[in-house]
């Protein structure tokens, strides 16, 4: 039996052709690129902005009262607006700010105190508070008279 033996050019491969592209080409890639990443972007940024809901506000107080809310924590805190006195007052397209909510009210400088309510309370009362009497006590406390 014999050995079989290479032929050094039978092993040889072809260098393959080179093809060089033109900066047509490059800035083309570029924008397609460009354009369908700001695509991605603009379906995927509002899937990642907080849930909104519509916060309902009974205010049987004698007073128009500043309402906020935020975390327990003091964190984060938004403006939710102004609770009109003896009204309930709907407030649209609030920020659902998580597990634990705190709602502050003050009026003319004065601090009304505070609220605490958990979301599923919330969600459990259609998304609907009520300003507590000792808010409207602590305003008249404050040396407020009552809304004109």
């Amino acid at each position: 039996m014999g050995t079989a033996s290479m032929n050094p050019m039978a092993t040889r491969s072809r260098p393959l052709p080179t093809r060089r592209l033109d900066l047509t080409q490059v800035v083309s890639v570029m924008v397609v690129v460009a354009t369908v990443a700001f695509g991605v972007w603009l379906i995927v940024s509002p899937l990642r902005m907080p849930p909104r809901i519509d916060l309902t506000i009974n205010n049987a107080t004698p007073f128009d009262v500043i309402v906020e809310a935020g975390a327990p924590d003091g964190e984060g805190r938004v403006m939710i607006g102004t609770a009109e006195r003896g009204r309930e007052v709907r407030f649209e397209d609030k920020v659902d700010l998580g597990v634990e909510w705190e709602f502050s009210f003050r009026y003319g400088g004065v601090d009304g105190g505070v609220l605490q309510v958990s979301r599923s309370e919330l969600e459990t009362s259609g998304w609907r508070i009520t300003v507590p009497l000792y808010v409207g006590d602590a305003l008249a406390e404050g040396g407020l008279g009552p809304a004109a």
